[in-house]
């Protein structure tokens, strides 16, 4: 029982609650140490004096009360209240007062526990003016605010709040609000629009977008509304706000009529404008020049014409030439917008001349063939690759061998595709292997990877995913292509990749595999899958020729055999007669 009553003595003694004893009237009668430190007395200072002198004034009559509670039986759980320090500064406690009773259960004395909760209640209080605060700026926001709640499915469901501009706006009280969900105020022809919307939410956490409402009353309002989403204790909502865009719509469409009827007039002057000084400075430029230069007219008026040229010898030889004819007519030239781009263009220039007929500039029209050139190009190339292809099938029909016909479609393939590295090779119809004749090539150098071979029986990296899978691949960022599984040491490094299975009659028998073009593109896979078809027919049409002269030399094996066993046959006979 000691050991029971120390063990109690030593909890009491070392808490950081204050733990006090009183007689029936008030009389502190204990006083540990989490007294002292909540209320700012010590033991001698507070023993024998009435607990009241920790009361406010305005609280003197509650500890009376509260010592009757517990007189009368009640319990006293986590009151809160206030009480004073010696400092004169207010605590806010959590009291929990209990009987004290004798071997008798005669009621002697109350005990009290008080817990400081001074920060607490100051969080409280922060927490409820953060509150009125949002609250504030809730009702009084100039757009629509609304806390909605996400089902189970991600998808919005009803309306859990709105601010009072949303409800004056949609013309809807709380309760109208209380039982209808997002889809509900959305005008009919834009609900199909709202499942993507959601399911953007959902992976990125907010999402913004424009739509329309319905009022009450059936009345259209446009509005953007932007979305965030959160959770609280594990439930997700949307905090959206919507704001009325009817005067940006009305703006926009003010905006758009009147750029119809800009466009109009300009659409119709293809050519651009323009006039310099004898100096080369831009004197006017026509609005037309924007649209494929990117370029305002006040960007370039006043600066050297320089500016828009890629290449400063282009304009020396422009000068130079009208300096020898005095004017020029479709002269091509390559200019650069503001982006850099390269853009093509025809010109026709002559001198500018003032009201005397003295020389004091050029000015002309410029057309943009840009598009021209690059289908003069483009037709240009397959031209070539056309001969080129043609000279490569009649090659591929010669009585070449396997090795020499890998490195023909090689070569023209990195031609073709503009391709740093590559490889062509063959499937072994008896082991299933690959092999890659061509591997000898540059890539044989520049390759440093331990015990390399021109043989591989199992297909690896992307170009093993190709085989496997009987599909191209063409990547501009192989690092981040997850067919990747990255490159051996010692292999060189793959920038960029194309590679195309060789397949005739759904049977794989090859593969064209490229690495590091500046960027390929489905122009360069339609060469190669030009060249892989050849390659399929080729290798076939070769194993067929061997496979019909191993069985030649079979049957003329077993004709020999046959006439050989024939012959001595007859000896025999002959030898008898």
């Amino acid at each position: 029982m000691d050991e029971k009553i120390q063990l109690l003595a030593n909890v009491v003694k070392s808490s950081d609650d204050a733990i006090i004893s009183k007689s029936l009237d008030g009389i502190i009668t204990t006083w540990n140490k989490g007294a002292e430190l909540i209320y700012g007395y010590s033991a001698e200072e507070v023993i024998g004096k009435n607990i009241s002198i920790l009361a406010p004034p305005s609280l003197k009559d509650e500890i009376s009360q509260l010592i009757k509670k517990i007189k009368d039986g009640e319990k006293v759980s986590h009151y809160e209240t206030v009480r004073i320090r010696n400092d004169g500064k207010h605590v806010d406690v959590s009291i929990t007062m209990s009987p004290i009773f004798d071997n008798s259960r005669n009621l002697i004395g109350i005990s009290t526990i008080a817990r400081d909760i001074t920060k607490q209640k100051k969080s409280e209080i922060a927490l409820k003016e953060s509150e009125e605060k949002y609250r504030e700026l809730f009702n009084n926001a100039n757009d629509q605010i609304s806390v909605i709640e996400i089902k189970a499915d991600g998808f919005p469901g009803n309306f859990i709040e709105m601010n009072e501009v949303g409800l004056k706006r949609l013309g809807y009280s709380h309760n109208d609000l209380s039982k209808m969900t997002v889809v509900d105020l959305i005008a009919p022809d834009k609900r199909s629009e709202m499942r993507k919307h959601a399911i953007e939410l959902q992976n990125k956490g907010h999402v913004t977008f424009e739509t329309v409402n319905i009022t009450k009353d059936g009345g259209k309002i446009p509005v953007e509304i932007s979305n965030h989403l959160f959770e609280i204790n594990g439930k997700k909502f949307a905090h959206a706000v919507v704001r009325d865009i009817s005067d940006r719509k009305k703006a926009e469409k003010a905006l758009k009529n009147s750029e119809m009827k800009y466009k109009k007039i300009f659409d119709t002057v293809q050519d651009v404008f323009f006039q310099t000084d004898t100096e080369g400075n831009i004197t006017e430029i026509s609005p037309s020049i924007e649209r494929y230069s990117g370029y305002k007219p006040e960007e370039l008026i006043s600066k050297p014409v320089e500016m828009v040229y890629s290449n400063l010898d282009d304009r020396n030889n422009f000068l130079k030439e009208f300096e020898e004819k005095g004017e020029l007519v479709d002269y091509e030239l390559k200019l650069k917008t503001k982006k850099e781009d390269l853009i093509y263009s025809s010109i026709n220039a002559q001198l500018l001349l003032d009201s005397k007929n003295k020389p004091i500039g050029i000015e002309g029209t410029l057309r943009d063939i840009t598009e021209r050139k690059k289908i003069e190009k483009a037709l240009s190339r397959e031209l070539e690759m056309n001969s080129d292809i043609n000279k490569l099938s009649r090659k591929l029909l010669e009585s070449a061998p396997i090795e020499d016909i890998s490195d023909l479609v090689l070569e023209y393939a990195q031609k073709f595709t503009h391709s740093k590295f590559g490889f062509v090779g063959y499937i072994d119809p008896k082991t299933s292997y690959l092999i890659s004749p061509t591997m000898t090539r540059n890539i044989w150098t520049e390759c440093h990877v331990k015990d390399k071979s021109v043989i591989f029986e199992k297909f690896g990296g992307m170009w093993g995913w190709v085989l496997n899978n009987k599909e191209y691949l063409l990547t501009n960022e192989p690092q981040k292509d997850t067919r990747s599984t990255g490159t051996p040491t010692g292999h060189i490094d793959i920038e960029t990749f194309l590679a195309v299975p060789a397949i005739v009659n759904n049977k794989l028998v090859g593969i064209i595999s490229l690495a590091n073009a500046d960027k390929y593109d489905k122009e360069d896979l339609k060469v190669v899958e030009r060249l892989s078809s050849l390659y399929a027919i080729a290798i076939n049409r070769k194993q067929s020729d061997e496979t019909i002269k191993k069985s030649e030399e079979k049957y003329r094996n077993i004709v020999e055999k046959f006439l050989k066993v024939s012959n001595e046959i007859l000896i025999e006979i002959s030898k008898k007669d």
